[in-house]
């Protein structure tokens, strides 16, 4: 069966070339034909040759099809793949954003209640400041510029931001994060002090 199949593709991949052929010994004018010796083998063959020209027609169409189909079926699958591939790089991704989210400790929850309160991704901390730097190890936040003081006593206080993947995430589940009933008047005065808390 593999000997038969390689043998059907090559007459499929080379067909064109006995179409040209035979194209070629049917239309060539008398004289030309005359001059290259092949006018005598038309006249005998050339019930043949219009039977070879139909047949490797059809044949050069079919591998043409073959290999369009062939062509757009292999990119069509590469794209399913590489979607797949992608949509479970992001599960992924989110499945670990969620174990880190609801692995935090109460600090580090505050601060993420302070920024789904606000309604703010960036919130500023002293550089050495433990429950910023805890977040950014895990990833919840990036480090971004900050600025430093001068004068002794005085330290650097930087911005750390939730990147856009983190808070969408957080607004999706906000009513998680922040609940409805911490949404209040005194919770505010218990975040006012937090944010106090993380520095200069």
């Amino acid at each position: 069966m593999v000997g038969v199949s390689k043998i059907l593709d090559f007459i499929e991949r080379y067909a064109w070339v006995a179409f040209i052929t035979a194209g070629f010994v049917l239309f060539i004018p008398d004289d030309a034909a005359r001059q290259v010796g092949i006018l005598g083998f038309r006249r005998t063959y050339k019930g043949i040759c219009w039977i070879v020209l139909v047949l490797t027609f059809a044949l050069s169409v079919v591998a043409a099809f073959r290999y369009l189909s062939r062509r757009v079926f292999d990119e069509w699958l590469r794209g399913r793949r590489e979607a797949r591939e992608l949509e479970q790089a992001r599960h992924n991704i989110r499945e670990s954003l969620a174990l880190r989210l609801r692995s935090l400790d109460p600090r580090e929850q505050m601060w993420i209640k302070c920024c789904l309160f606000y309604n703010v991704q960036t919130l500023s901390a002293a550089a050495t400041n433990s429950t910023a730097n805890s977040l950014h190890d895990k990833g919840i936040v990036d480090k971004g510029i900050g600025h430093v003081e001068s004068g002794a006593g005085h330290t650097s206080n930087l911005a750390f931001h939730l990147p856009d993947q983190v808070w969408r995430y957080l607004l999706e589940y906000k009513d998680e994060f922040l609940p409805v009933h911490q949404r209040t008047k005194a919770f505010h005065e218990q975040l006012l002090a937090f944010r106090k808390s993380l520095g200069p």
